[in-house]
């Protein structure tokens, strides 16, 4: 299974089965020459206050929490410091995060460029004073949406090939290059987001993890604390059958090792 750890209303494994088999943890992975390791940089989040809605930070309230000037121009000055002109994958909260870290890259003449989930014109549900602030917002976010996609998008393939061929260094999505997205010469993940999700985390990170020619190692820039909230790329994990180690008759059931 690509998700050993289950949460919230998710199928315990223990449901299903009655064994639990471990293959090689990531760090055996990468002496056996299968990944690369990491070089791991993290720039301290406040998260404090952000609820948690299906057992996930609440996207809005996380997107107000990063929406700020001086947070995107962090995540440019870091990666100018740390891992410039590299061929680099950025994970961000959502559209509006996606658009805005995009536009921050390019202002500071350096050339990046986003894909996304396609957004719809937003429909007015009455003229509450409620629905009316919503829709404004919305429409905002819609005309922000249009007027960034010509110049920074456009179709998903033709982008995602030009980044692969050289032609700009970042690739910037939310939720987009996750599971079934691999482009080894990859050489730094920015994690821009926070998530409770183990799962989804080393999903992200490993999108740096495979090897190619010349890379020894990918550079890791985490801006949620999800490294010392989830657990580092190379440390040991262990997984259950259950949703809860600590429950009762619960643990780490019978293990086979390969």
């Amino acid at each position: 299974t690509a998700t050993p750890k289950r949460i919230g209303n998710q199928t315990e494994l223990a449901n299903q089965y009655s064994e639990i088999v471990f293959g090689p943890d990531v760090q055996e992975m990468i002496n056996m020459g299968y990944l690369c390791t990491d070089k791991y940089f993290s720039v301290p989040m406040d998260l404090k206050g952000i609820h948690i809605k299906g057992g996930e930070y609440d996207t809005d309230e996380m997107y107000s929490r990063y929406n700020k000037s001086e947070l995107y121009s962090g995540v440019v000055d870091n990666w100018k410091r740390i891992s410039p002109n590299t061929i680099t994958l950025c994970f961000c909260v959502n559209i509006q995060h996606c658009i805005n870290t995009c536009k921050a890259f390019n202002e500071a003449g350096i050339q990046a460029k986003f894909i996304v989930s396609d957004l719809s014109k937003p429909k007015l549900k009455s003229n509450s004073k409620g629905d009316l602030a919503l829709f404004n917002i919305k429409q905002a976010e819609y005309e922000n949406y249009l007027a960034n996609f010509a110049l920074f998008s456009g179709d998903r393939k033709e982008i995602i090939n030009d980044w692969e061929n050289g032609k700009y260094k970042i690739l910037i999505n939310a939720g987009i290059a996750t599971t079934g997205f691999d482009f080894p010469p990859i050489e730094t993940i920015i994690v821009d987001r926070a998530t409770t999700s183990d799962n989804l985390w080393l999903q992200m990170v490993g999108r740096g993890s495979r090897i190619s020619n010349g890379k020894e190692y990918f550079n890791l820039l985490d801006f949620g604390n999800n490294g010392e909230r989830l657990g580092y790329y190379r440390q040991q994990r262990e997984y259950s059958l259950n949703h809860d180690h600590s429950k009762s008759g619960g643990g780490v059931p019978a293990s086979k090792e390969c």
